[in-house]
Formats: C-alpha cells, sequence, structure tokens
C-alpha cells in the first residue's frame, strides 16, 4: 500500500535553528557540518545499530548513515531526531532501517515491530516516507502510528494530520480524520475499514510521546510545539522522562492510594467497634 499526505491539521511548525552550528546545541565527535542528518537522541535497555556487517550497541548521540539498521529487544525503544524533519520513535522488539537520509529526503523501513512518527509540516520540496513489507507511506505534516503484524499484514493509526492509503493493487482510501486502518495483502481497502483508534494503538502511542529534554534547541523547541497541540494533550503524556520516572516512584504514595489506606483503616476500626458489641444493631431491624 502506499500513504500519500493531503491537507493536514497541524500547525505550521517553523524551521529552526542550526543542528551544530548553533550555540547551546550538541557537539557530537565526527560531525563537520549541519547538514540533515539522523541521530540517535534517547534510548532505553537493548539496543544496536548495523552499519554494513558491523553490529554494535548503539549510543546516545550517534549519528546514523543511510543503511543503518536499528534494532530494539524486549522492553526497549530508541529515539531517532531527523533535523527540519521531526522524531521517530521505535518501540521494543522492532527493526528499523534509515534506508536514505539526505538534505531534503528521509526514507525509513519499518521491518518488524512498529514506530511512531513525530513530524514536522516540511517544505513542498522535502520527502519523508516509511516503508514496510507492504507499504509505502510518504506524509508531510502529520502523526501517525505504523506497526507491521506480519510481512503481509500492516496497520496504520493516524493521529493529526491527513493521509491517503493506497494497497498493492493501487486502492486507495483518503483518511482525515483520527482513526485507525488494516491492509492486509490480498484484500482490497475502502472507506469502511477506518475504524476508531483501538486501545492498543493509543497506548502505544501514549508511551512513545514522552521525550527527554537534551541540548538540541531544534529539538527542544519542537516539544514545545508538540506538547502545546492538541492531540497530544487527549492522550494526557506526561511531559518528559522525568516526569514519568518520578510518577512511578510516587505510585505508591498517590492520592488515590492514601483514600484506599484510609478506607480501610476505618473500615477496621468500625468492625473492631461491632464485633465487640454485635447485638446493638440486630441484624435483620426494620427501620421503616
Amino acid at each position: 500500500m502506499r500513504l500519500s499526505i493531503m491537507k493536514t491539521a497541524l500547525p505550521v511548525l517553523l524551521g529552526l535553528a542550526v543542528f551544530a552550528c548553533s550555540k547551546g546545541e550538541e557537539n557530537v565527535k565526527g560531525e563537520k557540518d549541519a547538514r540533515p542528518v539522523a541521530r540517535i537522541t534517547f534510548m532505553t535497555g537493548e539496543v544496536q545499530v548495523k552499519e554494513g556487517e558491523a553490529q554494535a550497541v548503539a549510543e546516545k548521540g550517534q549519528i546514523l548513515k543511510s543503511g543503518a539498521e536499528i534494532t530494539t529487544g524486549p522492553n526497549s525503544s530508541a529515539e531517532l531526531f531527523f533535523k527540519d524533519m521531526g522524531i521517530v520513535r521505535i518501540g521494543a522488539d522492532s527493526r528499523v532501517s534509515v534506508d536514505s537520509v539526505a538534505s531534503n529526503e528521509v526514507n525509513l523501513g519499518i521491518k518488524t515491530g512498529n514506530a511512531g512518527m513525530f513530524l514536522k509540516k516540511v517544505r513542498a520540496e522535502d520527502e519523508f516516507s516509511v516503508h514496510t513489507p507492504t507499504s509505502v507511506a510518504a506524509v508531510r505534516g502529520t502523526a501517525f502510528l505504523v506497526t507491521v503484524d506480519s510481512d503481509d499484514k500492516s496497520r496504520i493509526a493516524l493521529f493529526d494530520g491527513a493521509i491517503e492509503v493506497s494497497d498493492r493493487d493501487g486502492k486507495s482510501i483518503v483518511m482525515d480524520q483520527k482513526g485507525e486502518v488494516t491492509v492486509q495483502s490480498g484484500k482490497g481497502i475502502d472507506g469502511s475499514d477506518v475504524r476508531p483508534l483501538s486501545d492498543d494503538a493509543l497506548a502505544r502511542m501514549k508511551d512513545m510521546a514522552v521525550f527527554e529534554k537534551n541540548r538540541i534547541l531544534e529539538y527542544n523547541t519542537f516539544l514545545e510545539e508538540l506538547e502545546g497541540s492538541e492531540w497530544m494533550s487527549e492522550l494526557q503524556v506526561e511531559s518528559s522522562v522525568e516526569e514519568r520516572m518520578e510518577n512511578l516512584d510516587n505510585q505508591a504514595d498517590r492520592p488515590a492510594d492514601r483514600v484506599v489506606k484510609a478506607q480501610r483503616a476505618e473500615e477496621n476500626v468500625i468492625r473492631r467497634d461491632t464485633e465487640g458489641d454485635p447485638l446493638k444493631i440486630p441484624a435483620k431491624k426494620d427501620f421503616k
């Protein structure tokens, strides 16, 4: 199938500062110019990068060349930042390749697993495409999730913007509202195939839409734009990795937990009092 972007609902996100030459931005060894590049900005768990025949553990800040392949293990994730384009979050147990990255073009391949795309409204001459075993997604200014279930089945969940989805036979539908569609080999698609966003897609996207602030000016400015978007607010996403970790640390002492503990303590007191004098209130007393 093929997806191409139509008019989107995303607010225009302005092109921002130069990637590696601006004051206050992160300097990366070996990065000598400000041409658009792919960079690993964050990762958790087991993440490996294969370039050519060499495969090694990924490093935060690592620059990815065309042809690089990223693999994540169980309970792992990786975040890629593409200058002037946006952010891609790779989920657990996934394999994604950076097929090409140039001044105005990015081509990704999702071979297994899933990835969330958080993209700017790029210029007309720019192109950002995502390939799966059964599809090509050409997008501009949108937020969506791609999941590869098998070589014959892919799912696309649109959260913001508008896209045109085409199957292998060239049949296409336009999605200009939030929704989800499954495209399978040998099965045509039509407008009736679009359904509301599933709980699975919502949960995956919410998990992916948690970013870590860093020293890259353009990256942080883009995050501020994302956090102010309506669809992100609806997901009720924590604003940062630090906030999520803090919430997890405090989970045992949440207000709701304190209320439950207080209720249980009060019940224990009542139980002890009534057990001491159980005949004060007859069991079948009629209060009419």
